[in-house]
């Protein structure tokens, strides 16, 4: 089976390389510079192939006056067309790929002649001048004798002729120092104008056509490769063929010109060599991606690198420099192909599959087309001169897709059945991850909240620690103070020589006592406000009498320190509060105010109704002591902290007192201010609502 698989490949690829233009009929040739038709009929239906011998010089320009003798230049050697003149064999004289010579040809025509000839002739290397019987026709560039007064020029032309005798005289001067090799490389044709322009006109319309149709495929492949970028194939092949597109349309018929009008010649060898350094890159990635053999892939890199050099070295370097260069560069690669071709062959072989088999022929056949272009262009076989990789790419496009397109067709199969397949079982796990799914989402629900609780009691609760901790040391220490004052006081009265000072301690004693009640009422408030158990019972009090109270309760401790209270109040005194909690705040914001003035300072209480917001009331306790820095006041009102700091007169304190303050004034509804000035005292302002429907508080035994 194997053995049989080969054979049919081998029997397909020489089918299809078979010569598609074999005539059985033998026609005349040029033999010796003379072309003797006198034998046809010349009418509109006659061409015939102008390939052969012509007489040749060599580093000679020479025009139509030069043949008017018989006798004939002595330079005259004869060489084949179309062939470049150093490949030539027929030659005895040495040529130089950068030089200029002289072709001629005479043709012998029927008598009395007279249908109008067409001369088709190709692309030069690189320019050329045509006469015919002495006539000049027209020119391809500048031929010269210099690389300075030469220039090279790329355009196919159809010459017209009418016959002036029964001789045409042909005569072309070549002239070459821009290219690695010069001459007359593609076959010429001569024939009846109404024969030849239609031909010629026929052959550049399948240019066109063919050139399109490649690049369709080429766009079809790539977006193949868009939709699945798992099919590297259709990547590789999109880049073969944009590779062959290139250089096909810069070669040849010149496609190009129609879309970028007459490029200059060092563009389009450029955009020739480039597309064909793209499509040997990427036919040698197509294959590694096709047959991921080792030595496919291996050599697949090697063509890669190799490829991206040349691009790099066509684009910086002049025609006669990379024109050198490519001719190793295709040699080497060509038999790099092969190589990769007879592994994969031999792999193929193994296998023995019919896809296999068609793939491997068509390859072949594609392979060898484009070894018999790269062989033309390094001039290393004889022949028509024209390239053929462009016309059998269609063949291999159209197998190539059939195959793709089957495997793709085999694979939305097999993904349907498994789609169903998959849906089916997808349903049943569905149910049971939804099932499992809700199970789980009540019981991360559940966590999160339980978390949530647990997290905001501990911080809660560390913070409440911390603070406990931080309040017991410094009450430990204010506390321990004034008991041993009042003990030592005690002592002293008992005294008989104490007894002259016996008022004076009594009002110290006095003293140390009220500031150990302040101390532990604030203590015991503070401590229910950290249980949630203060108790908010509001009613509507004059607030005169509440502050005259306490007053008279620090009445001693500012008589000692000398320091005189003043109050005023203005407008209505009546407000909304709870008694007991609004007492602990003037309580605190007197003592604090006396604490901080200087001996013999003064105290301005203000008792009046808000400008701002006429149901408020406001009670502003002022100092002209020492004043507090701005920073140390933001956290005084945001209660973040317990400040404490030694009064005027080393009095001790707390620092509890203004924190619980400001949580009590929050508690009945209104808010502390505070106005400080270092160095010229501080003004706490208490707002507290005139009515209840001020009092948006929630009691704290609700929340």
């Amino acid at each position: 089976m194997r053995v049989r698989l080969f054979q049919i490949t081998v029997i397909s690829v020489i089918t299809l390389l078979l010569p598609a233009r074999l005539n059985s009929s033998e026609k005349p040739q040029p033999v010796g510079g003379l072309l003797d038709l006198r034998s046809l009929t010349i009418d509109n239906s006659f061409i015939i192939s102008l390939n052969g011998e012509w007489e040749f010089y060599w580093m000679e320009l020479l025009r139509p006056h030069h043949f008017i003798s018989d006798t004939l230049p002595p330079s005259r050697s004869f060489i084949n067309v179309p062939s470049y003149w150093t490949a030539s064999r027929a030659t005895d004289i040495y040529t130089t790929p950068h030089g200029y010579a002289t072709y001629r040809l005479r043709v012998l025509l029927p008598p009395n002649t007279t249908t109008p000839l067409g001369l088709d002739l190709k692309v030069m290397d690189s320019s050329y001048d045509l006469y015919i019987d002495g006539i000049y026709l027209g020119s391809n560039g500048v031929p010269g004798t210099s690389e300075g007064n030469t220039i090279p020029s790329y355009t196919p032309r159809i010459y017209r002729h009418t016959p002036l005798s029964d001789t045409l005289d042909i005569l072309i001067n070549v002239s070459n120092f821009h290219h690695r090799r010069g001459g007359f490389w593609l076959p010429a044709e001569l024939g009846a104008f109404e024969r030849i322009q239609p031909r010629a006109a026929k052959r550049f319309g399948i240019s066109i056509a063919s050139s399109s149709v490649i690049a369709a495929f080429s766009l079809m492949f790539l977006l193949l490769f868009i939709a699945y970028p798992k099919e590297r194939v259709s990547l590789f092949f999109a880049l073969t063929l944009t590779g062959i597109i290139l250089r096909s349309i810069a070669s040849g018929e010149m496609v190009i010109d129609l879309v970028a009008g007459n490029l200059e010649w060092i563009s389009l060898i450029r955009i020739e060599y480039i597309g064909t350094n793209i499509a040997l890159a990427g036919g040698f990635l197509f294959l590694a991606a096709l047959y991921p053999y080792r030595i496919n892939r291996l050599l697949s890199y090697i063509a890669l690198t190799i490829s991206l050099v040349s691009v790099l070295i066509i684009l910086l370097t002049d025609v006669n420099t990379f024109s050198h260069l490519a001719a190793v560069h295709y040699t080497t690669l060509s038999i790099f192909g092969l190589a990769s071709i007879s592994s994969s062959t031999f792999s193929l072989i193994r296998r023995a599959r019919v896809v296999d088999a068609i793939y491997l022929a068509a390859f072949m056949v594609l392979v060898v087309a484009i070894v018999h272009d790269i062989l033309i262009a390094t001039d290393n076989i004889r022949g028509d001169g024209r390239y053929i990789s462009s016309e059998v790419m269609i063949i291999f496009i159209v197998i190539q897709s059939v195959l793709i397109f089957t495997k793709l067709i085999r694979s939305f199969a097999e993904k349907e059945k498994y789609r169903l397949e998959l849906q089916e079982l997808n349903r049943e796990l569905e149910a049971k991850v939804a099932l499992r799914t809700d199970q789980l989402s009540k019981a991360k629900d559940e966590a999160e909240v339980h978390a949530l609780q647990i997290e905001k009691h501990n911080r809660k609760l560390a913070e409440t620690v911390a603070l406990k901790n931080r309040v017991f040391g410094v009450i430990a220490h204010d506390l321990r103070s004034p008991v041993v004052n009042i003990l030592y006081i005690l002592n002293l009265l008992k005294e008989e020589e104490s007894k002259e000072r016996q008022a004076s301690l009594m009002n110290s004693s006095i003293e140390y006592s009220q500031s150990v009640i302040t101390l532990l009422e604030n203590m015991l408030v503070w401590g229910r406000g950290q249980e949630g158990k203060i108790k908010y019972s509001p009613g509507y009090y004059d607030l005169v009498d509440i502050v005259l109270t306490n007053i008279g309760i620090y009445k001693e401790v500012y008589a000692r320190k000398e320091v005189k209270i003043s109050f005023t109040h203005r407008g209505k005194v009546t407000a909304f509060v709870d008694k007991d909690l609004i007492d602990i705040i003037i309580r605190n914001l007197i003592s604090n105010a006396v604490k901080y003035s200087p001996r013999g300072g003064r105290v301005s209480i203000l008792l009046t109704a808000s400008d701002k917001d006429p149901d408020n009331m406001i009670l502003k306790v002022c100092d002209r002591g020492a004043g507090i820095e701005r920073e140390l006041a933001d956290k005084i009102l945001k209660g973040s902290d317990i400040i404490s700091r030694p009064g005027t007169e080393k009095e001790k304190g707390t620092g509890l007192g203004l924190k619980l303050s400001c949580e009590l004034a929050r508690i009945n509804g209104g808010r502390i201010e505070l106005i400080s000035t270092p160095g010229e005292g501080s003004c706490f302002s208490v707002v507290m609502p005139v009515t209840a429907a001020r009092v948006s508080h929630i009691p704290p035994e609700e929340e």
